[in-house]
């Protein structure tokens, strides 16, 4: 039988190996070894190797904890940036929100009509001149339209009033008294009770009698405010209040007060406004109910019922 023997050394013949020191000597005993050395040449060149190892490692770790720490800012500041263009966006529908309930408040306060938004951005205008010190005592509001011409500076309402005015009345120019008497002229004409009535459905009413110049600066304002217009319909024509001659009963067992109405065989006419649309029995007879009180105006049939019952 063929004996296969190992090469090399036998086992156990061979020396025990040390295992490495991956760190290399310690810090003391490196510059004990350099110190012990009696060539000062050469004591001096180990010491300088030495020496520059030392400052590239010190080198490396600072600038080790510098990137750390740039990777961290560069973090931070992708974080605030997210953050940042999450407030704006609620900003912006913070603004878009409160933009409608602006809206909404002026429906409820029975602003939302053409006299009424002219005079709520005087005041809105009055406002920005007292706290800049150019207005004081209460609203008037022929001082605050001049006061706004004078000092538009003051905010943003008293510069809409001004940049209007002149946009809506090229023929003002640059001249401060024709800006401020123009603006007073509207407010004078919106002041006749035509222009005082609800507005038309959800929008603003714009009544055909107001001047040309007063329709661009009315509908001006109402564009800023998110505010749409109506064009076209007589004040005096809205159901704005439940009596006074646009109240119809419809029923089928009460006879219609004849002072109210005119029998047709094909339609009910308004006996007061012969110009109304006129609303055939047919379409009446679709919204009619037992005591039931309605308006009809302008081809539309409304049920008046619960406000009757909470007025009368």
């Amino acid at each position: 039988m063929a004996v296969h023997r190992k090469r090399g050394r036998q086992q156990g013949t061979c020396p025990a190996r040390r295992k490495k020191n991956k760190k290399g000597p310690d810090e003391k005993v490196l510059l004990d070894l350099i110190n012990s050395c009696t060539d000062s040449t050469v004591r001096k060149d180990a010491l300088c190797e030495y020496l520059k190892v030392k400052v590239a490692a010190a080198t490396a770790a600072k600038d080790a904890e510098l990137a750390l720490k740039d990777a961290e800012l560069a973090e931070k500041d992708a974080e605030l940036a997210a953050a940042t263009a999450a407030k704006g966006a609620e900003m912006v529908e913070l603004k878009v929100e409160n933009k409608m309930l602006h809206q909404g408040l002026l429906q409820v306060q029975g602003l939302l009509t053409s006299m009424g938004l002219f005079e709520r951005v005087a005041q809105l205008a009055f406002g920005e001149q007292k706290v800049a010190g150019h207005a004081e005592g209460a609203f008037d509001c022929t001082s605050a339209l001049e006061q706004a011409v004078i000092t538009p500076e003051a905010g943003p309402w008293s510069m809409l009033l001004k940049t209007t005015i002149k946009k809506c009345a090229p023929a003002v120019g640059k001249s401060k008294n024709r800006q401020k008497d123009e603006l007073v002229r509207i407010w004078e004409e919106l002041s006749y009770e035509v222009h005082a009535y609800p507005w038309y459905n959800l929008n603003l009413n714009l009544v055909p009698a107001l001047s040309e110049t007063g329709k661009c600066v009315i509908a001006s304002f109402a564009e800023t405010l998110g505010v749409q217009v109506h064009h076209g319909l007589d004040g005096r024509k809205q159901p704005f209040v439940v009596g006074e001659l646009f109240c119809y009963w419809i029923t089928t067992l009460k006879e219609v007060p004849p002072m109210l109405r005119e029998k047709g065989d094909e339609e009910v006419k308004d006996r007061w406004f012969q110009d109304l649309p006129p609303i055939s029995p047919e379409e009446l007879k679709k919204h009619s109910h037992q005591g039931d009180l309605w308006v009809c105006v302008d081809g539309v049939v409304a049920n008046l019922t619960e406000l009757s019952r909470q007025q009368f």
